[in-house]
Protein backbone atom coordinates (compact mmCIF):
# COMPACT_ATOMS: atom_id res chain seq x y z
CA UNK A 1 0.00 0.00 0.00
CA UNK A 2 2.56 2.64 0.85
CA UNK A 3 4.16 2.05 -2.84
CA UNK A 4 1.26 2.70 -4.40
CA UNK A 5 0.98 5.94 -2.16
CA UNK A 6 4.19 6.71 -3.14
CA UNK A 7 3.70 6.36 -7.23
CA UNK A 8 0.11 8.33 -6.32
CA UNK A 9 2.06 11.15 -4.84
CA UNK A 10 4.71 10.90 -7.41
CA UNK A 11 2.40 10.97 -10.31
CA UNK A 12 0.42 13.86 -8.76
CA UNK A 13 3.41 16.02 -8.52
CA UNK A 14 4.55 15.58 -12.11
CA UNK A 15 0.65 16.02 -13.50
CA UNK A 16 0.84 19.31 -11.43
CA UNK A 17 3.90 20.48 -13.14
CA UNK A 18 2.33 19.61 -16.39
CA UNK A 19 -0.61 21.41 -15.41
CA UNK A 20 1.31 24.09 -14.17
CA UNK A 21 2.73 24.31 -17.60
CA UNK A 22 0.25 23.79 -19.80
CA UNK A 23 -1.60 26.81 -17.98
CA UNK A 24 1.31 29.10 -18.49
CA UNK A 25 1.34 28.16 -22.60
CA UNK A 26 -2.40 28.74 -22.30
CA UNK A 27 -2.07 31.99 -20.38
CA UNK A 28 0.37 33.02 -23.11
CA UNK A 29 -1.80 32.61 -25.83
CA UNK A 30 0.83 30.94 -27.65
CA UNK A 31 -0.68 27.08 -27.09
CA UNK A 32 -3.45 25.30 -28.86
CA UNK A 33 -5.72 23.36 -26.96
CA UNK A 34 -4.63 19.80 -27.29
CA UNK A 35 -5.59 16.15 -25.68
CA UNK A 36 -3.07 15.82 -24.23
CA UNK A 37 -4.15 19.55 -22.53
CA UNK A 38 -7.34 17.28 -21.43
CA UNK A 39 -5.38 14.91 -20.31
CA UNK A 40 -2.99 16.65 -18.07
CA UNK A 41 -6.34 18.35 -16.79
CA UNK A 42 -7.92 15.43 -16.04
CA UNK A 43 -5.20 13.79 -13.97
CA UNK A 44 -5.24 16.98 -12.28
CA UNK A 45 -8.84 16.65 -11.14
CA UNK A 46 -8.45 12.44 -10.07
CA UNK A 47 -5.68 11.89 -8.83
CA UNK A 48 -6.07 13.98 -5.70
CA UNK A 49 -9.46 12.60 -4.54
CA UNK A 50 -7.19 8.97 -5.37
CA UNK A 51 -4.75 9.73 -3.26
CA UNK A 52 -7.07 10.78 -0.17
CA UNK A 53 -8.68 8.16 -0.35
CA UNK A 54 -5.61 5.57 -0.77
CA UNK A 55 -4.60 7.62 2.68
CA UNK A 56 -7.95 6.77 3.96
CA UNK A 57 -7.59 3.09 2.94
CA UNK A 58 -4.05 2.64 4.30
CA UNK A 59 -5.43 4.39 8.01
CA UNK A 60 -8.63 2.17 8.06
CA UNK A 61 -6.35 -1.16 7.70
CA UNK A 62 -3.49 0.10 10.25
CA UNK A 63 -5.43 -1.39 13.20
CA UNK A 64 -3.72 -4.82 11.74
CA UNK A 65 -0.44 -4.07 12.69
CA UNK A 66 -1.59 -2.72 16.67
CA UNK A 67 -4.05 -6.21 16.71
CA UNK A 68 -0.79 -8.10 16.28
CA UNK A 69 0.96 -6.41 19.26
CA UNK A 70 -1.58 -6.55 21.33
CA UNK A 71 -2.58 -10.29 20.95
CA UNK A 72 1.73 -10.52 21.29
CA UNK A 73 0.89 -8.95 25.12
CA UNK A 74 -2.33 -10.85 26.08
CA UNK A 75 -0.13 -14.20 24.99
CA UNK A 76 2.92 -12.74 27.47
CA UNK A 77 0.58 -11.74 30.05
CA UNK A 78 -1.46 -15.44 29.53
CA UNK A 79 1.77 -16.95 29.74
CA UNK A 80 2.63 -15.52 33.23
CA UNK A 81 -0.62 -15.87 34.79
CA UNK A 82 -0.23 -19.50 34.29
CA UNK A 83 2.91 -19.18 36.40
CA UNK A 84 1.19 -17.32 39.32
CA UNK A 85 -1.56 -19.70 39.19
CA UNK A 86 0.73 -22.27 39.60
CA UNK A 87 2.62 -20.81 42.28
CA UNK A 88 -0.12 -20.48 43.88
CA UNK A 89 -0.98 -23.92 43.84
CA UNK A 90 2.30 -25.05 44.93
CA UNK A 91 1.67 -22.07 47.99
CA UNK A 92 -1.28 -24.00 48.95
CA UNK A 93 0.53 -26.94 48.74
CA UNK A 94 -1.33 -28.95 46.20
CA UNK A 95 1.02 -29.05 43.63
CA UNK A 96 1.14 -32.16 41.73
CA UNK A 97 5.42 -31.42 42.26
CA UNK A 98 7.09 -34.91 44.45
CA UNK A 99 9.43 -32.34 45.81
CA UNK A 100 8.24 -29.39 48.32
CA UNK A 101 10.02 -25.93 47.96
CA UNK A 102 10.16 -23.31 50.88
CA UNK A 103 7.99 -20.73 50.68
CA UNK A 104 11.01 -18.30 49.87
CA UNK A 105 11.56 -19.97 46.84
CA UNK A 106 8.01 -19.59 46.34
CA UNK A 107 7.67 -15.95 46.92
CA UNK A 108 11.11 -15.32 45.45
CA UNK A 109 9.67 -16.56 41.81
CA UNK A 110 6.46 -15.36 42.43
CA UNK A 111 7.58 -11.74 42.80
CA UNK A 112 9.85 -12.52 39.92
CA UNK A 113 6.65 -13.19 37.89
CA UNK A 114 4.78 -10.17 39.34
CA UNK A 115 8.31 -8.12 37.64
CA UNK A 116 7.74 -9.60 34.37
CA UNK A 117 3.35 -8.41 34.49
CA UNK A 118 4.56 -5.07 35.34
CA UNK A 119 6.88 -4.85 32.84
CA UNK A 120 4.87 -6.49 30.01
CA UNK A 121 1.70 -3.73 31.29
CA UNK A 122 4.97 -0.78 31.86
CA UNK A 123 6.22 -1.22 27.69
CA UNK A 124 2.56 -1.78 26.52
CA UNK A 125 1.62 1.71 28.16
CA UNK A 126 4.84 2.95 26.39
CA UNK A 127 3.94 2.02 23.37
CA UNK A 128 0.09 3.48 23.80
CA UNK A 129 1.50 6.38 24.82
CA UNK A 130 3.81 6.79 21.45
CA UNK A 131 0.72 5.91 19.26
CA UNK A 132 -1.64 8.12 20.83
CA UNK A 133 1.20 11.21 21.20
CA UNK A 134 0.21 14.25 18.80
CA UNK A 135 3.09 16.56 17.95
CA UNK A 136 0.89 19.21 16.45
CA UNK A 137 -2.14 20.70 18.70
CA UNK A 138 -5.49 20.37 17.70
CA UNK A 139 -7.11 23.79 16.96
CA UNK A 140 -11.07 24.50 17.08
CA UNK A 141 -12.49 26.75 15.81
Amino acid sequence: MTAVLRITTELALAVAILHCVHLFEVICGDHVSTRTGYVVIAFGIVLPPVGTALLGIQAMYSFRSRRRLYSHTKRLLEVQNGIIESLLLEANGTSALGHPRSLREIDSDFSAAALRVEQTLSFEGERWATLMERPEHEVSA
